[in-house]
């Protein structure tokens, strides 16, 4: 029986940081390891990673080659894309997974040419699936800000010209429907996973940690992931600062953060930042291996999304994976079916009050309570977000998208 094959592309890939580099190469161990043939095409920025071969889970069997990332790509032009449509014809995938979010291939997510890959290779007679990161700027009242809002959208129709189409929450399915009502079953909702491996940490390892990093004997609150514009980072510091003001004995372990980074961030820096400054802990860049140690010394992670809490959010997955009960928002990209008080401890997004309430009421509340909450969370994302049930469901999409295309 032939291996079904399929090719990856990204925009950036490890060890180059990104988190859709990290998404690829996680989804792409998976696949080998459910017995698919992966190869990943990326940008020539840096030189790409043979993928580690995974192993087989119960029921499967490896595939016969390693998935091996090619850096082939010089940019994202035309003589670009030119590159991924060639190599595609050498390697006669089954399908092609292009990975999508708009600013990954083109400053202000202007990337016509990327737009243009599925008719391409749709012309080449090879199959293609879009995952959806990322759809299109938001609207905006001033005239640039509608002008890019209606390039991303040209951009997002040509690029559901795919045999198939992934989106990562409910909420980005029902927009994609109502934009493209014509699409019908062609897009489908799989969440992110995880792009740090779940370890399990002894409580003597997890002891000796927070001795080590000075944090022994205090309420440990987390932050993880980037500053990025869909955060509000300026809530984390209000609510460390309004737990030492309750007198909480609370610090802050800010993974895989850097003070000054985070710091530009914010709209302004709070009034009393400096009085709780020793009281932070940057780590800086984090390995992967290591963010679950990490993860597993905090007390409570502090997500405050300004979209809300949904199955987009990698950062949130990892925090999911490791049982760390996590106080968040909910906001209009939040499914409540799946995230609900129980599971996680929600506050409105745009309710900077609430959040902080919130999380008081949590760091009040017995460890126990709060382990309870964790397993809940950790139950959440066993059901829905491990890299086994997510590569299943994509490979089900590359098959769909391959008989789609009459090509099976």
């Amino acid at each position: 029986m032939t291996t079904f094959h399929s090719l990856l592309v990204t925009g950036v890939y490890p060890p180059r940081r990104g988190a859709i580099g990290s998404y690829t190469a996680c989804l792409g161990r998976a696949l080998q390891a459910a017995g698919l043939s992966v190869d990943i095409v990326t940008g020539t920025g840096e030189p790409g990673q043979e993928m580690l071969e995974a192993r087989a889970q119960p029921g499967t069997s490896p595939s016969d080659t390693a998935g091996r990332a090619h850096s082939i790509v010089p940019g994202w032009g035309p003589s670009g894309v030119a590159h991924v449509v060639n190599f595609a014809r050498d390697r006669s995938p089954a399908v092609v997974n292009l990975q999508y979010v708009p600013y990954l291939y083109g400053a202000r997510g202007i990337a016509p040419a990327v737009a243009l890959l599925p008719l391409l290779l749709r012309r080449a007679g090879i199959a293609s699936v879009v995952t959806l990161h990322g759809l299109a700027a938001p609207r905006s009242l001033q005239p640039a800000g509608l002008v890019l809002a209606a390039i991303h959208r040209v951009q997002l129709s040509l690029l559901l010209a795919a045999d198939a189409s992934i989106v990562t929450t409910a909420h980005r399915e029902r927009v994609v429907q109502r934009w493209f009502p014509w699409l019908g079953a062609r897009a489908r909702c799989i969440p992110v996973g995880a792009n740090t491996p779940g370890k399990a940490v002894s409580r003597a390892t997890r002891v000796e940690f927070r001795k080590h990093m000075g944090l022994d004997g205090n309420l440990v609150l987390a932050c993880y992931g980037t500053t990025h514009p869909s955060k509000h980072p300026s809530w984390v510091l209000d609510t460390l600062i309004a737990a030492r003001q309750a007198g909480i004995d609370a610090r802050l372990l800010a993974i895989g953060q850097e003070e000054q980074l985070y710091l530009e961030a914010l709209a302004s820096v709070p009034p009393d930042y400096g009085l709780i400054r020793h009281t932070v802990h940057w780590t800086g860049w984090v390995p992967d291996g290591k963010v679950s140690l990490f993860l597993k010394g905090a007390d409570l992670l502090l997500q405050p999304f300004v979209d809300g809490v949904s199955t987009l959010r990698g950062s949130l997955m990892a925090g999911l994976q490791d049982g760390i009960p996590v106080v968040t928002t909910a906001g209009r990209e939040t499914d409540h079916r799946l995230f609900q008080d129980s599971i996680v401890a929600l506050a409105p997004h745009n309710d900077r009050a609430a959040f902080i309430a919130t999380a008081l009421k949590w760091c009040r509340e017995p460890p126990e309570q709060r382990r309870r909450l964790g397993d809940a969370g950790q139950a959440l994302f066993t059901r829905l977000a491990t890299w086994e049930r997510i590569s299943a469901k994509v490979a089900e999409v590359h098959r769909f998208a391959l008989a789609r295309g009459g090509r099976t």
